[in-house]
């Protein structure tokens, strides 16, 4: 089965079940004038139906949907999560970031990892930035709010010994 001769029907599958390309009958490219832009997408693997992380709200897993080897996919993902730490603020979604940055991170990994360009628009890079953002921006609020907490148990602590040298010094008035 050729690359070409697949396309994804994301209309009728379920992305949650791990349902991927299906072939077509015929070259897959009867209705296309040769050379166009519909064509060179058409033959680029197409984006999911839904949000990458949320198969149970109607969107996919990326790990399902890419079906790639253990290997592969951890080489992938650990790659583009060094990239986004380098290249990106992690407190930010992937809609909020400066478009240069992340051309760069696209580029940067497609440019390691090649076969990223079968993917239609890079939405599997895109979806890989979007997991890592998603996972950094919790961490961090994460990390804030254990400051937080840590900063107010010292507070209490000090309130707790001003009151009792307070409780101490108004009983040696007695």
């Amino acid at each position: 089965m050729t690359r070409t001769g697949l396309v994804q029907e994301a209309a009728s599958a379920d992305p949650c079940a791990g349902q991927g390309p299906k072939e077509v009958s015929g070259d897959g490219e009867q209705d296309l004038e040769v050379g166009t832009d519909d064509e060179s997408a058409l033959r680029k693997i197409q984006k999911p139906k839904g949000e990458v992380s949320r198969p149970g709200r109607g969107g996919y897993n990326l790990r399902v949907e890419l079906k790639w080897s253990a290997e592969r996919f951890d080489k992938v993902k650990a790659y583009i999560d060094k990239l986004v730490q380098e290249h990106l603020d992690c407190t930010e979604p992937l809609t909020k970031q400066i478009a240069s940055k992340v051309e760069e991170v696209r580029s940067l990994a497609v440019k390691k990892f090649r076969f990223l360009d079968d993917y239609h628009d890079y939405w599997a890079v895109d979806d890989f930035v979007r997991c890592h953002l998603k996972y950094r921006k919790q961490a961090l609020q994460k990390i804030s709010l254990q400051n937080e907490a840590a900063k107010t148990r010292k507070e209490i602590k000090e309130v707790r010994q001003r009151l009792a040298q307070a409780e101490k010094e108004a009983r040696k008035q007695k």
